[in-house]
């Protein structure tokens, strides 16, 4: 909450609040519930919040961004890293990571502040907060770099492995709109990723090495 109010007044300081932002999480251990909480400061502060109403990758949060010409995004996720961490990523309005200056800038604001300046407005965040689902866009976006024609000419057998993350209703969705033989694996929402690193090294993509190799 406190990281979140020192964005809210660098976003207002800096006059970035006309269109709002987007605060999205991961699968990670009460991601969800910090999206929330960054969310309810953010609108607090008359700035609108999309957000998204499942799980979002951090691509599909940039195409957000720079589709709804939004002023810039949090997200809840610790990326690659083991289950036990998470972190509050803040990208810019072109999409990508903010830049050490305006991290700077962020951190200058969080430093003057304490548990006191947080007040939320539970009215504001009811009226400021917009849920969405951001998936169909994204794969409206997906036909339009791709050439889709060209694969769907091609009838292949492809195994997919979701590794309990934040891919599940992205790829396996678009995949089979190809009309491919689609096997997905490991789709299921598990804070603890199965017990894996989510990051695709050979050593955690053991079950689907073995299903490409005999299917």
């Amino acid at each position: 909450r406190l990281l979140s109010q020192a964005l809210a007044n660098y976003l207002k300081k800096t006059k970035k609040t006309e269109n709002g932002i987007i605060v999205a999480h991961d699968v990670r251990f009460l991601s969800g519930d910090f999206a929330k909480a960054a969310a309810d400061v953010i609108a607090s502060n008359d700035i609108s919040v999309y957000f998204p109403d499942r799980p979002t990758p951090t691509p599909v949060v940039s195409f957000t961004i720079k589709d709804k010409k939004l002023q810039g995004g949090i997200i809840i996720s610790a990326s690659h890293n083991p289950p036990e961490y998470n972190g509050f990523k803040f990208s810019s309005e072109y999409g990508g990571p903010s830049p050490k200056e305006v991290t700077k800038q962020i951190e200058q604001e969080l430093s003057k502040l304490s548990l006191k300046s947080i007040k939320i407005d539970e009215k504001k965040a009811e009226e400021k907060i917009r849920s969405f689902n951001p998936v169909p866009a994204y794969l409206r976006q997906l036909e339009k770099v791709l050439n889709v024609k060209m694969m769907k000419r091609h009838k292949i057998k492809i195994a997919l492995d979701c590794m309990n993350g934040i891919v599940t209703g992205y790829l396996d969705r678009f995949l089979q709109q190809l009309d491919y033989k689609l096997e997905v694996i490991n789709q299921e929402d598990d804070p603890l990723f199965a017990g894996r690193v989510p990051d695709p090294r050979p050593d955690n993509l053991k079950e689907l090495i073995a299903k490409v190799k005999t299917g």
